[in-house]
Order: C-alpha cells, then structure tokens, then sequence
C-alpha cells in the first residue's frame, strides 16, 4: 500500500504528459534538420519548453513508428503530446527555402534572389542595407523558413563571409583585405577556371605594379551593363571610378561577391611572361606578351 502513492503519481505525470503540454509552451516554428531523428526532435521541444518528457516522448515516438521530414513545422499553441506526434506522422510542414548565391554574384543580383524567395524581402531595402558592402556577401545556399526579411539572408552571408576568410585574409591589413577581395571579384568576372585566375591575377598584379591600367571590360559591365562586345570606345573613354581604362589602378570597391577560389587565387598569383588575355568566342582563355601579339589573338578568337 506504500507504494500506492507513487504509482498514482507516476500514472497522472505519464496522463499530464500525454494529454497536456506545459504551461510555458507557445506557438513557434520547429526546424528539423536532415537526417535528424524522433530524439532530436524531443530534445528541440523539450529545449522550448513544450513537452514535459524528452524521454517518454521519444519512446512513444519510436514506439509508434514516427517518421520525421527535413523542413519546417509550424507549432501551434498547446497541443498535446499525441497530436504533436501526429503532427510529425502527418507531414504538416513547410519545405526549407534555400537560396543559393552563385559565386561572382552582384548584390543587385542576390537582392533579385531574395525578393523573389523570401516572402518579407524587398530588394530596394536589400540593397539599400548593403550598400558599400559588394564583396561581402559569401556565394553559398542559405536556408530559410520564407518568411524572413531581407536581414535574415544579409546576416546569414555577411557571417558566412566572416567564417569563410578568416584564415584566408587574417595576416592581412584592412587596405590588403580591400585589396584583395577587389581583385577576387575581378577574377570571378575574368576567368572561369581556378588555373586561368591564378594566371589572370598574376597579370593584374603585373600590371598594378608597372603603373599599366588593368584594361578590365567587368569593371565597366559592372557600372554600365554592358558586356565586352557592347562598349564602344566613348564608353572607354567616358570617365568614372570603375574606368579600368582610363584610370590606372584598382577601382572603389569590389565588383562582385567571389568565392573562396577567387580569393585564394587573388592572394596566389601566378607569375608568368603574359601581359595580355582575352577570352575567345569559344569561351578558351588566350594570353600574349605583347600588345601586337594580343592585337593578333583578337583578330583570331574575336568576331
């Protein structure tokens, strides 16, 4: 008979935590990751204070065969230990929306990306938070719930930025990591191998060094919209800061967000006998020593 007290305890804490979530529970979105199991989930609902047993929780769900998906679910307020489970068992949830940057992508072109994703994101806001900030939004595909704000993807890949370049850029001074991260954004426009932008490094740093204008078509693309074929030589000639061929030296700011690739590549030139290069119209990379050489390749790959 002692023990009849604790028995009836036990059965009402097994009955409280079947049929009632505790009182601190409130409606929120519960992310399940890939491959995350009934335990994790337990563990996330006992963390926000919505079931009163991890544990029991997690064997009921075992016990019932419950499968959870990756994606999004949308508690609501006070449901019960069961009908969570049922929740899970019924697939009620809202898929992951990712975001994918492309590495040499534009803040212009990533605020298209979240206006088009994210359900709160307005690209005159985005680009209006990341001005001064081309360069620093890392290329990589970001998760949301898609119902975020442009804030949520700004933050996410200016923390990604940080993370991704830490080792790469942390000897460098702030005039250095500039440096750098402008000519990456260069190469992300110039070249399309990791080889070709070691080489195409090596000769914009030649150039910077003999007091050469970098002679670089994405600058102007970048400023003006228009590609190698559609610049006359008044656009050449017209003057601004992203002018690569009437200003010497690097422009303002990035032109670009680039990747790790581009950024290794930026701080690993490779040296060679070229000055020139161009790219053909069969996408093939062509280099020359001279300008008559360089000259010759334009009549040969160029229409």
């Amino acid at each position: 008979m002692k023990n009849v007290p604790i028995l009836f305890g036990f059965i009402f804490f097994i009955l409280l935590c079947i049929h009632t979530t505790p009182p601190s529970c409130k409606a929120f979105t519960l992310t399940i990751e890939k491959n995350d199991s009934v335990h994790d989930v337990a563990t996330k609902l006992k963390e926000v204070g919505c079931v009163y047993s991890k544990n029991l929780f997690e064997k009921y769900g075992v016990l019932l065969g419950v499968r959870v998906q990756e994606g999004f679910y949308d508690i609501p307020l006070k449901k019960s230990f069961f009908q969570y489970l049922f929740l899970f068992e019924k697939s009620t949830y809202r898929k992951a929306v990712r975001i994918t940057i492309p590495e040499g992508s534009t803040n212009k072109e990533i605020a298209v990306l979240c206006a088009q994703k994210l359900s709160q994101c307005d690209a005159k806001r985005f680009l209006e938070k990341v001005q001064g900030k081309e360069g620093y939004l890392f290329p990589n595909t970001y998760e949301f719930i898609g119902n975020e704000t442009e804030d949520a993807l700004i933050a996410v890949a200016e923390k990604e930025f940080i993370t991704q370049t830490q080792n790469i850029l942390t000897q460098l001074s702030e005039a250095e990591k500039k440096k750098n991260l402008i000519i990456a954004s260069i190469l992300e426009k110039e070249a399309n191998t990791e080889k070709d932008m070691r080489i195409i490094s090596g000769i914009l740093y030649k150039r910077l060094k003999i007091g050469m204008a970098l002679q670089v078509d994405a600058t102007l693309f970048y400023e003006r919209g228009k590609t190698s074929a559609q610049l006359s030589t008044s656009d050449l000639a017209k003057e601004s800061p992203y002018n690569t061929y009437t200003n010497t030296g690097l422009p303002p700011t990035a032109i670009s967000n680039p990747g790790k690739i581009s950024l290794l590549a930026a701080l690993s030139p490779e040296a060679s006998p070229y000055l020139f290069y161009l790219t053909g119209d069969d996408g093939e990379m062509y280099y020359a020593r001279t300008h008559e050489e360089h000259v010759k390749n334009k009549a040969l790959y160029l229409k």
